[in-house]
């Protein structure tokens, strides 16, 4: 896939929107890189996004080491098609390990709506152009840890482009939540997530379609997002809306 110019050029143009949808709290451009960090929360917001040729002039390895440790974090580098090939080579030579292999899959919005079921009605969905506190309270209690709950709030707040929170209810009770980034023509959805006693039901379905829904209002052609590979179920919902797996990239981190 990497071998078509084209693609080459898609996959680091999505490469740097998703890194708009979950910027790191601290971020150091490094060339075309960015060396990311946000206290260790997440492994996107705390590795070298690596897309692209680093500066020739400068030991690429050695300024990632000296980042992280100076800010006492793990040395993680995000590898991706768009990584200059040696990148992964030579970081294995050195021991990092691969780890959290991602999908990267994109879709059309008004296919997907056509493909995901119809609303049967009882849902409630809020959206929100900031992370309210109780659409942040649904978010950590839907299995994120609140002890990160100041970096997470650093997160969200540093978004960019045109967002949106969404919240989503069924007879009053949050059950579900999302959130949707609209850059470029591109809409990418991270943060969905629910409830625990109401999965399989229906609710990243009703999810993701209100997703596109905001999303077509501000302009979006295309969606994209990011899951992780061994998570089956949502990688089924996904496929199931039309969406297709375009690349994966992993981290190397070192043990």
């Amino acid at each position: 896939m990497t071998s078509n110019p084209v693609s080459a050029v898609l996959i680091a143009e999505l490469e740097r929107l998703a890194a708009n949808t979950w910027p790191a709290a601290e971020v150091q451009p490094y060339g075309r890189w960015l060396h990311r960090a946000s206290k260790g929360v997440t492994k996107r917001a705390n590795s070298v996004l690596t897309a692209g040729l680093p500066p020739e002039s400068k030991d690429w390895y050695a300024e990632a080491c000296r980042f992280y440790n100076e800010r006492s974090l793990p040395v993680r580098f995000h590898i991706s098609p768009a990584t200059p090939p040696y990148v992964d080579r030579f970081l294995e030579s050195r021991g990092f390990l691969r780890e959290a292999e991602t999908v990267v899959m994109t879709g059309d919005p008004r296919q997907a709506l056509d493909r995901l079921p119809e609303d049967p009605g009882g849902w409630e969905a809020l959206i929100h152009t900031e992370p309210t506190p109780a659409w942040m309270e649904s978010f950590l209690a839907f299995g994120h840890p609140y002890e990160h709950r100041d970096v997470y709030e650093v997160i969200f707040g540093a978004i960019g482009p045109a967002k949106c929170f969404l919240e989503l209810k069924r007879d009053g009770v949050p059950v579900g939540v999302g959130t949707a980034v609209v850059e470029n023509g591109w809409a990418g959805f991270v943060n969905i997530a629910a409830d625990e006693s109401v999965r399989r039901q229906g609710v990243g379905s009703r999810i993701v379609s209100e997703l596109i829904r905001w999303s077509l209002g501000q302009g979006a052609e295309r969606l994209y997002l990011q899951v992780v590979a061994d998570n089956e179920p949502a990688v089924r919902l996904y496929s199931k809306a039309g969406y297709r797996e375009l690349y994966r990239y992993h981290y190397r981190s070192l043990p």
